[in-house]
C-alpha cells in the first residue's frame, strides 16, 4: 500500500500503550537503535549492519534522519513514518505485527479514517513476510554478489 505514515491506537482494553513494552521490544531489536540526537523515537534499518550506518549519520548529521522507518511511542497510540528501503519495511511489518499481535487495534493511513488492523499483511506489499537472507550478516556459507 502506499503511504506515509500508519497511526495505530488500541481499541481493546484501556485503550492505552504499553510504552515500556514497546520500547524494550524495539530496544532489543539488532536493526533499530533510539534516535541519540532528538531522543524522542527509534529508527528500523534493514539490517544490523544498516542501523549501525544510519545511527552514525544521524549523529555525524543531525539536520538529516536517514532513510527507514521512524517509530514514535505514545501512552495512547503509536505512529509510523516511512522513507523507505524495501528491507526497512519488512522491519517495520514485523513490528506491527508484534505490536497488534494481542488485542484489538485500529490503523489510520496518513489522513484516512481510522479503520480496524484485521491482518497486518494488508497494510504492506504481498510477500513483504518472506525472509530477505540478502539483509543480514552472513554466518555461514558463501555470498555471492554481481553487478548487471
Amino acid at each position: 500500500m502506499q503511504y506515509e505514515e500508519l497511526t495505530l491506537r488500541p481499541s481493546t482494553g484501556a485503550g492505552a500503550v504499553d510504552v515500556a513494552a514497546v520500547n524494550a521490544w524495539l530496544g532489543a531489536q539488532p536493526y533499530a537503535f533510539f534516535d541519540p540526537v532528538r531522543g524522542d523515537g527509534w529508527h528500523l534499518s534493514g539490517s544490523a549492519d544498516e542501523m549501525r550506518d544510519n545511527r552514525a549519520k544521524r549523529i555525524a548529521d543531525p539536520q538529516r534522519f536517514p532513510s527507514g522507518v521512524c517509530v514514535f511511542v505514545f501512552p495512547d497510540h503509536v505512529s509510523i513514518a516511512k522513507w523507505i528501503p524495501m528491507a526497512a519495511e519488512s522491519r517495520m511489518f514485523d513490528f506491527v505485527r508484534w505490536l497488534v499481535r494481542d488485542g484489538e487495534w485500529t490503523v489510520q493511513l496518513d489522513q484516512s479514517p481510522p479503520e480496524p488492523v484485521g491482518d497486518p499483511r494488508r497494510l504492506f506489499p504481498i510477500g513483504i513476510d518472506e525472509h530477505d537472507h540478502t539483509v543480514d550478516t552472513l554466518t555461514e556459507g558463501v555470498r555471492v554478489t554481481w553487478d548487471a
